[in-house]
């Protein structure tokens, strides 16, 4: 992620704290969604958090490639 200036891989190696890379991601994410048209390329993790799911149902469905909720939150949660 270019706001934390290190591949995330790195970052989770280095920082060995899933939970504070998780809240920066939703902070990063609540900034964007000010921001009139942004675009985003998303991960399986971020759909883990309510809070996250919540801030991308404010863009218009139209506008995103979604998949099955359900079934990225939970093969997210076997990678971990």
């Amino acid at each position: 992620m270019k706001k934390i200036g290190r591949s995330i891989p790195d970052y989770f190696e280095k920082n060995m704290v899933k939970r504070l890379f998780r809240e920066q991601e939703t902070q990063l994410l609540k900034e964007l969604s000010k921001k009139i048209q942004p675009s985003f390329q998303l991960g399986a993790g971020l759909l883990s958090d309510q809070k996250n799911r919540s801030l991308l149902k404010i863009f218009s469905a139209s506008d995103l490639f979604t998949c099955d909720t359900r079934r990225a939150v939970k093969k997210n949660r076997r990678r971990y």
